[in-house]
């Protein structure tokens, strides 16, 4: 009997392309995600020193043009962090749907992969019983023949 053959393997490896193309993409968001998240990281380090450099210049004698300098840059900081958190919840939000486009994937290769191992078993099953049958007529014919007395061997003279 023929050998197994999938006919729907070129889909199969299709998905698969895809599978591996949506973990590339999900790598890609989530090496983004953690760039803009350590930029966040830095800009919470400069708005940490400018609060400590403004409550550094609000003791001793006070210079309200160094004050106002570090209220702008505070300022300044702060809209950046802002901007920054927003940057990150974004990209958060694109790794949370590149995983979920993996997921989507996996599970159509997955589905294809169980068909194809359910064809593959009912193969399996039509060759024992074309076997079996095969073998049960030639059981048959030989229990015939022996029955006849012809069981094939030689008959001493």
């Amino acid at each position: 009997m023929k050998r197994f053959r999938y006919g729907l393997e070129p889909v199969l490896k299709y998905r698969a392309h895809q599978e591996q193309a949506r973990q590339l993409e999900l790598a890609e968001a989530q090496t983004e995600a953690a760039r803009q998240q350590q930029a966040l990281a830095e800009l919470d380090g400069q708005q940490r020193v400018v609060e400590q450099r403004l409550s550094q210049a609000g003791t001793g004698a006070v210079n309200p043009s160094v004050i106002m300098h570090l209220l702008r840059d505070l300022e300044g900081v702060g809209r950046a962090v802002q901007a920054q958190s927003a940057q990150v919840a974004g990209c958060e939000e694109t790794v949370r749907e590149r995983r979920a486009d993996l997921l989507a994937a996996v599970q159509e290769r997955k589905k294809l992969e169980r068909h194809r191992e359910q064809g593959e078993e009912r193969h399996r099953a039509e060759v024992a019983r074309v076997e079996a049958l095969a073998a049960d007529d030639l059981t048959s014919t030989r229990h015939a023949h022996r029955l006849q007395g012809n069981d094939g061997r030689a008959t001493p003279c």
